[in-house]
Parts: structure tokens; sequence; C-alpha cells
């Protein structure tokens, strides 16, 4: 549901504009819920994109994934009559897919060879994988000393499977490239040492294969990650954008509704106080979304010499980290409601150009008697004026 293009009539009844507001906001709830799905998961791609280029700065990741394609490619040509000559006795005539799927499962086989190798050799992707694994569990309290215990294993397992599929990879592919160079001597009685070559050449791209495919599996999972990372990015950014539009038609709508929105604060709906505090404090960036976590308290602002209270004046409160809140004018009865978010108490406000030093709790209402301006800091002035 895309934000409204026209707003309600100036002459529409007041409740109108109030449940359009509060239609509006529920709808930038909606996709604010789902941004920050996109915008999590956007951002752990990118953390493990940006933790990967660490750890991989210096390897070269894509020189060998480029020579172990360019090996396969070389050898689907090589072996293809290898690979029919290996299917011959199921097939009178091998066709086509099952001869490519045959020197796919053979190249296949060399790259988990050498996925098993790479962790035996490579420090850099021992440190890779300990990272993932540390990652995969930071729900619960698992410390990176288990992680590097966890890959140690698995790094003593990964060298038997590479020694044993090794050697059956080799015997297997050694195998065939015999049977087929006897045939071929069945069939002429000389062969010379460029056709003997040629046979051998199987052999000899699959071994190659396996000693520079080690990165290819962490070239395919980064990206993955880039893809990720792309994907939930569009839909964050286009979720976020949402959620503005409508937070933006409903604060417009509640100001329309109400001449001072101080005095229903306290009252509306959590979806539509939500919006119209997104909307008037934040910036459009990647906080935008958060889920606001606000303190409240109640301000009522009384004249010190006649005790009458004071309407339309600005209220704004700040933190112990000069982190300002949200702003809001008295009503008539001199109350105004100011929100916050963080510290648990204001530790400053400001009415007007008079500041009150705090500290202020929540959820309390607090009287502020204007007249002489009340000493602080010179430490707190410059922010506060600034």
């Amino acid at each position: 549901m895309e934000a409204n293009e026209s707003l309600p009539k100036p002459e529409q009844p007041m409740p109108r504009h109030l449940d359009n507001a509060n239609q509006e906001a529920a709808s930038a709830a909606k996709f604010g819920y789902n941004g920050r799905f996109y915008r999590d998961k956007y951002f752990d791609y990118r953390r493990s994109l940006d933790e990967s280029r660490t750890i991989l700065n210096g390897e070269p990741v894509v020189f060998f994934t480029v020579f172990f394609v360019v090996c396969l490619v070389v050898d689907m040509m090589v072996g293809w009559e290898l690979y029919q000559y290996a299917l011959a006795s199921v097939f009178a005539s091998p066709p086509t897919w099952a001869v490519f799927l045959v020197g796919m499962v053979i190249n296949g086989w060399a790259a988990m060879t050498s996925h098993w190798l790479s962790l035996v050799y490579s420090r850099a992707l021992f440190d890779w994988e300990v990272q993932r694994h540390f990652n995969a569990q930071r729900d619960t309290d698992t410390i990176r000393e288990f992680s590097v215990r966890v890959i140690q294993q698995q790094r003593q397992r990964y060298l038997w499977f590479f020694i044993l599929s090794l050697l059956a990879l080799v015997a297997v592919v050694g195998f065939l490239s015999y049977a087929r160079y006897d045939f071929l001597r069945s069939q002429q009685s000389e062969q010379s040492m460029l056709e003997i070559l040629i046979l051998l050449l199987p052999l000899i791209i699959t071994v190659v294969e396996v000693f520079f495919g080690m990165y290819l599996w962490y070239f395919f999972v980064m990206t993955a990650d880039r893809i990720g990372a792309w994907l939930n990015r569009r839909s964050y950014l286009k979720n976020r954008d949402n959620c503005y539009a409508h937070d933006k038609v409903a604060a417009e709508l509640l100001d329309r509704a109400f001449p001072n929105v101080a005095d229903v604060m306290t009252k509306m709906q959590k979806d539509l106080k939500d919006s119209y505090l997104r909307v008037s404090t934040r910036s459009l960036d990647d906080h935008y979304l958060d889920e606001w976590q606000y303190r409240q308290a109640i301000f009522e602002v009384r004249d010190g010499a006649t005790k009458a209270p004071i309407f339309n004046i600005r209220v704004v409160g700040f933190t112990k980290n000069r982190a300002v809140s949200s702003a809001f004018f008295t009503n008539d009865d001199g109350i105004a409601v100011v929100f916050w978010q963080g510290a648990e108490m204001l530790q400053t406000v400001g009415v007007g150009d008079t500041f009150f030093p705090g500290p202020f709790a929540q959820n309390l209402t607090h009287v502020l008697w204007m007249g002489t301006p009340p000493i602080i800091p010179d430490t707190l002035k410059a922010p506060l004026e600034a």
C-alpha cells in the first residue's frame, strides 16, 4: 500500500483526519517491521563480506578460481572422448547430456577434494571458517576459542578426507585413461607420444584442479553474500521509503486534526505516536526504522509570579550525552509531553530561551516556574544554545 496521493480536504471533520492518520500509521508500522527485517539481514551480509575481505586480503581467490574454471573447460574438451568411452558399456551411443554429466561429476569431485585441502593448506581459509562458525553461534554463549577447536577438529578430518579422496580420484581417472589407452592400442599397433599425452591430459588436469580449486567454495560463498546483500538492501530501502511516506502523511493528518499535538500524545495509538516521532525527530538514514523505545515525562510550565500556566511555549529536553528529545509546545494548561530515547533521565530541559538543570525522571509530572533563568554550567550552555 503506497502513501495517499492526496490528503483529506481541510473541510473534512476532525475524526476523519484522525482515522486516516491511524490507517497511515498502521501501514507505516508494517513497512517499518519489514524494513527492519531486511535491514538486519543486509547488515549481516555486509558484515560477513567485510570480514571475508579482511581475512582473505592478499589471498589469490580470483586467480585460482579463474584458473580452475579454465582447467574445467579444457578438461571437458580433451576428456570428452574419455567420458564417452566410460559410458560405452551403458549406452550404445552415449547421449551428450550423459557425457557432460560424467565430466561435471569428475570435476566436481576434484573441486570437493580441493576444498578439503584448503582448510589444511591455508591459514587464512582456516581463520575464515573459524569466523563463519563463530558468527553462526552468536546467539549462544559460544566463545571464539570453542570455534577454533571445532574447526581444528574439522581440519584433521579434512586432511584424511583429502588423502582418501585424492587417491580415489586419481585411481578412477587413471583407470579410465589406461582403459582408453589399452582400447586404442588394440585398434592400432603403435601410438605416438603426443597421443599418449592427450590420453593422460584428463588425469593431469584433474590433479591440477585439486590444487587450484582451493578457493572455489569461498568464491561462491562470497558471491552469494554479495547477491544476498544487494537483494536485501533493495528490499530494505523500498520498505524504509514507504514507511517514511506513510509517516509523513500520518503526521500531517495529525497536525490537521489537533492544533497542539501535545494534547493527545499520551492518548494516541502506539503506531501513530511512533510515526509522528519518527518523522519529526529522525533523518532518513539507517536508524530511521529503529523501534522507538521512548521515554516520556510531563512538564507543566507556570509563571513564577502569578502562578498562571504559560501556553504555546516550546519545551525540549537534553540527556546526559546531550542528545535532544522531541520538542512540543505547551497547551492551554501549560502542559507539554517530552519524549526521548536512551537515558533514563533528562539532565536539562529548555523552555523557550530558559534552561532548567535536572535531573528529570521519566513518567512523572514536573512543574517548571518561569522567572529568573536558573544558573547552569557554561559547558552546557554552548551545546544547548547551538
